[in-house]
């Protein structure tokens, strides 16, 4: 067996999409931006936001064709979702879309391999995007055939990374989908031409060196996507290129030190987003609980140490509506808020740290009890701070009135 060098295969088929499927708009990937669900699908962790877009997209006649050719083409294929954490939440738009493929071909989805980094690539230039490089990491089955799907394909860099991490784990990346084309086209491996006329400009030791630097493909231009080759072909000179990705990472740096009160601060995790990294498959609300769909990968031991965590959870979410009910602040009762929170951390780390999947019902009721611990954390947590920040600023209000009776 030959060593893998990352290169795609000289006849790697275009990419599937679904918007505008006879390519008849300039901006396919605007078709899809201005559909009514796809900001909540996308920024804001909108589980039904995102199955009323795909659906909407998908349920057409052609789309279902399309569907039906999947089925027909690839008997056997595993679906993987590129399951990525966007500016302000998880992207829900790739699961739901693999899971709407296998109801409609029967094809397995395996949601277990995920992305490990945050690199909010959604709306960066091409130069962003060779700077900040996504990673995966998960169970990869050898010698299976596997789709990659996504909601967009811009550059491919987000595909064509968890193609190189499935193929180097033994797996056969054969196909990818997507709902809508990024004004690229539909090629991702790349063009013979595009490559020649990009080797030609800038040279192949060049190119080579300029991936190399940043990490990208091991050097190797044949790894390349299609776009990724044009925008290379399109720069002055490969130090022009080089230029602009320095220029992208120093501008995150900057912005990163600019936002550093806020990045101090605790941002709160929202309980389904929390669950979610728990069960490390889909959740969504309905009726006011939780229904989860996942794979089957649990320890029985994280289980029980979970249930030990939501028990304490309990015990102080008690005591701090005792001191709500009985208007009790003091310093006792602040380091008890303290204890609370450090508890309420600790789980959410563990929980981060232990990404497995639930099924059987004992184990999907652990899954609600963390969620409806930390659903009753956020409220007491919330009422609390309200509480302290009034009686805050009731003793200042008294002592300010004190201090100018003084005066008098």
């Amino acid at each position: 067996m030959d060593a893998f060098n990352n290169s795609w295969n000289i006849d790697f088929p275009s990419v599937i999409h679904f918007v505008d499927h006879k390519n008849e708009s300039a901006k396919p990937w605007k078709l899809l931006e201005t559909h009514p669900d796809y900001e909540a699908a996308k920024n804001q962790e909108d589980y039904s936001a995102a199955l009323r877009l795909v659906h909407d997209i998908l349920k057409t006649p052609e789309n279902q064709k399309q569907l039906k050719e999947i089925s027909e083409k690839y008997k056997g294929a595993i679906i993987v979702p590129i399951r990525a954490v966007e500016s302000n939440g998880e992207n829900y738009i790739p699961e739901i879309f693999a899971r709407y493929i296998s109801n409609c071909t029967g094809l397995d989805v395996d949601d277990s391999i995920l992305q490990i980094n945050k690199v909010n690539r959604t709306g960066k230039d091409e130069w962003y995007r060779f700077a900040f490089r996504p990673k995966f990491d998960g169970n990869v089955k050898e010698g299976e055939k596997y789709i990659l799907v996504d909601d967009i394909f811009s550059n491919g860099g987000s595909l064509n990374e968890l193609r190189l991490f499935i193929e180097r784990n033994g797996g056969k990346v054969i196909q990818t989908a997507v709902l809508a084309l990024g004004g690229h086209g539909d090629k991702i491996a790349p063009e013979p031409d595009i490559l020649k006329t990009l080797l030609d400009k800038h040279g192949i030791n060049n190119v080579s060196l300029f991936l190399k630097e940043n990490n990208i493909y091991g050097g190797n231009y044949k790894a390349l996507t299609n776009p990724e080759a044009f925008a290379l072909r399109r720069a002055r000179s490969i130090d022009e290129a080089g230029e602009k990705v320095a220029a992208a990472k120093n501008a995150e740096m900057r912005q990163m030190g600019g936002e550093g009160d806020q990045k101090n601060k605790k941002q709160r995790t929202p309980p389904v987003r929390v669950a979610n990294y728990f069960c490390g498959g889909i959740m969504r609300s309905r009726n006011n609980d939780h229904a989860i769909i996942a794979d089957i990968k649990s320890s029985p031991e994280i289980i029980d140490y979970c249930k030990g965590h939501v028990e304490i959870l309990d015990n102080a979410c008690i005591k701090i509506k005792n001191y709500l009910e009985n208007g009790e602040i003091n310093k006792n009762h602040s380091n008890q808020f303290q204890l609370f929170q450090n508890e309420y951390l600790k789980l959410e780390i563990m929980l981060k740290k232990q990404p497995f999947s639930i099924y059987n019902k004992g184990k999907v009721e652990a899954v609600s009890e963390i969620i409806n611990g930390f659903d009753k954390a956020i409220i007491l947590m919330e009422k609390y701070e309200i509480i302290q920040n009034e009686n805050h600023q009731n003793k200042q209000q008294l002592n300010n009135g004190n201090n100018n009776s003084g005066r008098k």
